[in-house]
């Protein structure tokens, strides 16, 4: 992840495998961007407008509405409000730390630490997430490839 990741597209063709298109376009399937961009809503303890979601994700309004309207339990309402338009409680309470654990992955290419290449401030992203520090630590050293922690970052290696 050398840098910040700037999402100003996401992967829609006919190889996108709900993953990172690696061997093509390099994009971020919309399918887990917009899990994600789900995933981060129902974690937040108050109201999310489109510029949040771009602060957060780093990515354009575009990306983030063309997200919100490829997942029906995503909606933009009135003043560009993003709503979570399912049962909230069950979502919340069905969130699992593999949920935790890709919403990581892309908030942390998203918000680099300056001084650690690939890697990004655990404190920093667990703030962008609204979980606990401690959460966040566990779910990346029990997650698998492509994350782990080195002290107070949470740094991605491959995908």
């Amino acid at each position: 992840m050398s840098g910040e990741i700037a999402f100003t597209s996401l992967e829609t063709g006919p190889d996108d495998d709900g993953g990172w298109n690696l061997e093509g376009s390099g994009l971020c399937s919309i399918d887990r961007f917009s899990r994600v961009l789900a995933i981060w809503l129902v974690l937040q303890d108050k109201p999310q407008t489109i510029g949040d979601a771009v602060h957060v994700f780093n990515a354009t309004s575009y990306v983030i509405r063309m997200a919100a309207k490829w997942r029906p339990t995503l909606w933009v309402g009135t003043d560009d409000e993003l709503v979570f338009t399912g049962d909230i409680d069950n979502a919340k309470h069905g969130m699992t730390d593999s949920h935790i654990w890709d919403a990581i992955q892309i908030i942390a290419m998203a918000h680099p630490n300056p001084d650690a290449a690939d890697c990004a401030r655990v404190a920093v992203v667990a703030k962008l997430l609204n979980v606990e520090e401690s959460r966040l630590r566990r779910v990346v050293e029990e997650g698998g490839p492509w994350l782990y922690l080195n002290g107070d970052d949470v740094c991605h290696d491959g995908e």
